[in-house]
């Protein structure tokens, strides 16, 4: 009798395991597909890597917990291009996650600020990490790449100094650190009425040095002596609050730097949430020409579109965008470059929390599909902080079935029918060639900072630029 019921126990065991197994097939297959449809031993191992402009620390710790001790309450979901107060903080802060988007926006006042800073010190679990896209950038290139060479340019204070890799060379070591809090919250977090439909963060600061490019002069110097195989440029959204006059002449002088590199450097911009409009179309405006390569999310892409005039800046962008609108806007913007003259924008690696996708000019850069699989597989081992992705952990949320663009009536008419045993899919617009990976989204996720500067610099060590003729 006894043994009948250990026998019983044990089938049923069995039984709940393999259902809940099967539940995740799809995901051990996507995770199965990108061992064998990737080359991942094909990163450029010695590459040597120029990057600036913005570092800083970063105070990562809950965001409500920190609203709670300002004393703010909920009072409605605003939008603020500055902040100028407590409750411009909680606006921002709710409308963050309303709809699920990493938001980033500046403080005015340095005073304010930098009491916020000192009550966030005090919240249980906060944590100083390494911050500014640059100074991520540069950290998971040296991680992931032992033999690799890495340049990193910017305002790096003592503290950050401290926890970066030690392969990381720095010029100039600054007095003090520039801090930014990052205000996290969990999928169903609750602050009032507002729910989150997924973890994320927002992002606020008061950031003199990196807002003023103080980094930019140091940057040209140490270019001629580093002679790079690779320059990565981002910070650029922080001086959003600046005069237009400032902007224009800094945005001057970074292509003046660009221009003096060899043509077979490849450059990568890596753009960042900004609230004004008017300084996107700027910064795409006089400064897209003169790089190779562009990295974006969903929040950037829509600004980049409604700058420029572009596609589908009217549709409803709640959550993660359409697949098909992505994909319109991507061809639309290289081929819009590709007709003005001397443009040497080529790439262009989209990133969001369910995937990933890469268009690319025909003939510019090889080995695209290993790529934007590499990266978007390292979006999901990040965010669950895992040295291995197991299928238990995270949820394939790409639709069985998509169709690519919604204004290209051949492309309309057909679907992409998703296959996990090849999760990396491909197609060609005219002279665009298309990459689409599926990200494994961590169901409780560990880290949700730097994660696009994280995948944005996976993507890049896989991609083998083409050399050019300009």
């Amino acid at each position: 009798m006894v043994f009948r019921m250990i026998c019983v126990a044990v089938v049923a065991f069995l039984l709940a395991y393999n259902y809940q197994s099967t539940k995740k097939w799809k995901e051990a297959y996507t995770i199965r597909g990108w061992r064998k449809q990737l080359r991942l031993d094909s990163a450029n191992s010695n590459i040597r890597v120029a990057v600036g402009l913005n570092a800083n620390v970063d105070l990562i710790l809950p965001g409500i917990d920190l609203l709670h001790q300002l004393g703010a309450k909920p009072n409605g979901s605003s939008d603020h291009a500055v902040l100028l107060n407590i409750n411009d903080v909680q606006d921002c802060f709710a409308r963050s996650m309303k709809t699920c988007s990493a938001a980033e926006r500046s403080m005015d006042s340095r005073q304010l600020y930098q009491q916020i800073v000192a009550s966030a010190e005090k919240i249980k679990h906060a944590k100083y990490h390494i911050g500014g896209n640059a100074a991520l950038l540069g950290e998971t290139i040296a991680n992931i790449l032992p033999n690799s060479s890495v340049l990193l340019v910017g305002p790096v204070g003592p503290k950050l100094k401290s926890l970066l890799h030690p392969k990381i060379q720095v010029p100039v070591i600054a007095k003090e650190d520039e801090v930014h809090l990052i205000l996290e919250y969990e999928r169903g977090g609750k602050w009032g009425d507002t729910e989150a439909p997924c973890a994320n963060r927002f992002i606020m600061s008061n950031d003199i040095a990196n807002s003023n490019l103080q980094s930019i002069e140091t940057f040209a110097e140490n270019l001629k002596v580093f002679q790079p195989d690779l320059v990565v440029v981002s910070g650029l959204h922080l001086m959003e609050n600046k005069p237009k006059e400032f902007r224009i002449q800094q945005l001057k002088e970074m292509i003046r730097i660009l221009q003096t590199l060899p043509s077979q450097t490849p450059v990568h911009l890596e753009l960042a949430s900004m609230a004004d409009i008017n300084f996107v179309r700027d910064i795409v405006q006089n400064l897209l020409p003169h790089i190779n390569s562009l990295g974006l999310n969903e929040q950037e892409l829509q600004s980049v579109s409604r700058a420029l005039d572009g596609p589908h800046v009217h549709e409803n962008w709640a959550g993660t965008p359409e697949i098909a609108l992505v994909g319109d806007i991507v061809h639309w913007l290289l081929h819009k470059y590709d007709q003005i003259k001397n443009s040497k924008l080529s790439r262009i690696h989209f990133h969001s929390l369910t995937y990933h996708m890469v268009g690319q000019l025909s003939g510019t850069w090889n080995n695209s599909l290993t790529a934007t699989g590499a990266a978007a597989r390292l979006a999901g081992l990040r965010a669950c902080d895992k040295p291995s992705i197991d299928p238990e952990d995270v949820e394939l949320q790409l639709p069985q079935a998509f169709i690519v663009s919604l204004n290209n009536a051949t492309l309309r008419r057909s679907a992409i029918v998703y296959d996990p045993r090849k999760p990396v899919s491909t197609w060609n617009r005219g002279n665009i060639q298309m990459f689409l990976s599926p990200v494994l989204v961590c169901t409780s996720p560990k880290k949700t900072v730097g994660l696009g500067d994280a995948i944005s610099a996976t993507g890049l060590l896989y991609s083998k630029f083409v050399k050019s003729n300009l």
